[in-house]
């Protein structure tokens, strides 16, 4: 009987000692894994910003030199070369449309060969000064304006849409690519903190078992001695 009362007593112990520890680590995975998937939307954030400056240091970077290729032929109005700049342009840029004006603001060119727009005068929002190109965004595509000149002197401005589609394609491949990566490092992490548990949980498993025993014989020499 008092082998029955040790090893109860014992068994108890372990149950109880192993639940709390149970309990604790799930506790702890699931508050780092929570922590963990929370940070997942705030790095995808982060690239997409960082990508999307770049985007913008980019296009802002090259009005200096469209302006540098135009200016030439803008001072002699040679409208056929500035329509051959502007259609080399659209080989690598995505370009919706872009105007080219005189100081005065009266359109030369708006880069086709019918040119319906020559001598209406260019609207800006937004005046750019030299060497200061003005960026905007409007969704779906970005307007970039800039000064043609130089030594601070203005002879004309251009103003060139431009299209958001292979900015949000790079985007969602990023952003693609961020969840696989994500989804990867968390099953690892899973797979990890498993073996980890059942690791633990083995050793604990010992050394509970053996504490348990060692706390239930005080009492189960009571019950020895209450049985003498």
């Amino acid at each position: 009987m008092l082998r029955t009362i040790r090893a109860r007593l014992a068994f108890n112990f372990t149950l109880l000692i192993a639940g709390l520890i149970f309990l604790m680590l799930c506790l702890t995975l699931w508050l780092s894994y929570g922590m963990l998937d929370g940070l997942r939307p705030k790095l995808q954030r982060s690239f997409a910003e960082t990508q999307t400056l770049n985007e913008k240091n980019v296009l802002l970077n090259s009005a200096g030199y469209l302006g540098d290729q135009l200016i030439g032929h803008l001072a002699a109005e040679e409208i056929a070369p500035l329509n051959d700049e502007i259609e080399q342009f659209r080989s690598w840029l995505p370009i919706q449309s872009f105007v080219v004006a005189d100081q005065d603001r009266r359109i030369l060119t708006d880069g086709s060969a019918a040119n319906p727009r020559r001598g209406q005068l260019l609207s800006l929002a937004r005046e750019p000064l030299p060497r200061q190109p003005i960026l905007e965004s409007h969704g779906d595509w970005s307007q970039l304006s800039f000064t043609l000149g130089g030594d601070g002197q203005v002879l004309g401005y251009a103003v060139v849409s431009l299209s958001s589609a292979a900015l949000q394609t790079s985007l969602r491949m990023l952003d693609e690519q961020v969840t696989e990566q994500w989804a990867r490092a968390s099953r690892s992490l899973l797979l990890g903190a498993g073996f980890s548990f059942v690791l633990i949980g083995f050793i604990a498993a010992i050394l509970i078992w053996r504490l348990s025993r060692s706390l239930s014989q005080p009492i189960s020499e009571m019950v020895a001695a209450a049985e003498s």
